[in-house]
This record gives C-alpha cells, sequence and structure tokens, in this order.
C-alpha cells in the first residue's frame, strides 16, 4: 500500500526506485524484493503498469497530444511511451484514443 501511495503521488515524476526506497525508509534491494514477493511481479513493472493506467485516461478524457502524455508521465521519449503502452496494452496509444473504450 505504501508503495501504490507513493507511485501514485509521484505519478506525474520520473520515479526512481532507490529514491523511493530511501522515502520509505528501506534498502533499494529490500524494497524490490519485498515487492516482487508480495505482488509477482517487479516494481518496474508494476510503476510502468500504473503509468500507463494513467495514460489511458489522459488518452480518454483530454485532447492532450501523445507527445504531452509522454511528458507530463516523464517517459524518456514518445517512442518509449508508445512502445511500453502496446506492451502493456496490446495497441499503440493513438489507436486506443480512436476507439470507443468508455
Amino acid at each position: 500500500n505504501r508503495v501504490s501511495a507513493y507511485i501514485g503521488q509521484h505519478i506525474y515524476e520520473p520515479i526512481v526506485i532507490e529514491s523511493m526506497a530511501k522515502d520509505l525508509n528501506m534498502s533499494r534491494s529490500n524494497l524490490s524484493s519485498q515487492f516482487s514477493k508480495h505482488a509477482d511481479m517487479t516494481l518496474s513493472f508494476y510503476i510502468m503498469k500504473l503509468k500507463v493506467t494513467e495514460a489511458q485516461h489522459l488518452l480518454q478524457f483530454t485532447n492532450d497530444s501523445l507527445s504531452d502524455i509522454a511528458d507530463k508521465l516523464s517517459f524518456s521519449s514518445q517512442s518509449h511511451f508508445q512502445n511500453t503502452f502496446k506492451k502493456h496494452i496490446g495497441i499503440t496509444p493513438l489507436q486506443f484514443r480512436t476507439n470507443d473504450f468508455k
């Protein structure tokens, strides 16, 4: 729960696991291993999953460009955003936006 809250509070920033661990008074390795043990996925994957979920919301409810969404969510590039989105959702952000998923 603390990890989810932390990510939610920092979703529009680059999330560095070392910084998160420090803020949660844990070592990076302990945070990562405890998270993986309980969540059955890596912490990095979970962070990207939540960023993609937020991207879905922005694609549905704003007219922000893909580039703006990538920047807002601190992806390193629009290409990285699009590739990550497709990996998690199975379609590109543009395909998601142009279809009715509501």
